[in-house]
């Protein structure tokens, strides 16, 4: 199900766009501090505090591994699926794949909390 849309008032209509010298850019990230840059500037220039700090390469590549696992674990569904209506499957080793899947996204999760602290 989609999230459900924002108020017309609520909605970022606008795209606001802008140069900078090579200075004035590096001292934009630093002073950023890893947060967005568009929530960033909102938040300097509106007084509002930033959503989210922009993920690390590290944690952006953790969170796509997630998202594949979620495939993987949509694949075993269809396999289960296939098993439940009379096809012949090796249940031993579609309930190994569960769980090796789920013990991966467990560990995977766990670290993702981890690096948000």
């Amino acid at each position: 199900m989609a999230r459900p849309r924002k108020p017309p008032t609520e909605q970022l209509t606008h795209y606001v766009r802008f140069r900078l010298t090579e200075k004035d850019y590096a001292k934009l990230l630093e002073l950023s501090e890893g947060f967005d840059l568009s929530d960033y500037c909102r938040k300097v220039i509106l007084s509002k505090t930033p959503r989210r700090k922009k993920a690390t390469p590290e944690r952006e590549t953790l969170i796509r591994i997630l998202g594949e696992l979620g495939k993987i674990g949509g694949n075993i569904n269809q396999i289960a699926r296939s098993v439940n209506r009379g096809r012949p499957q090796d249940m031993a080793i579609i309930a190994y794949g569960l769980k090796q899947l789920e013990e991966i996204g467990d560990s995977l999760r766990q670290t993702l909390t981890d690096k948000e602290t």
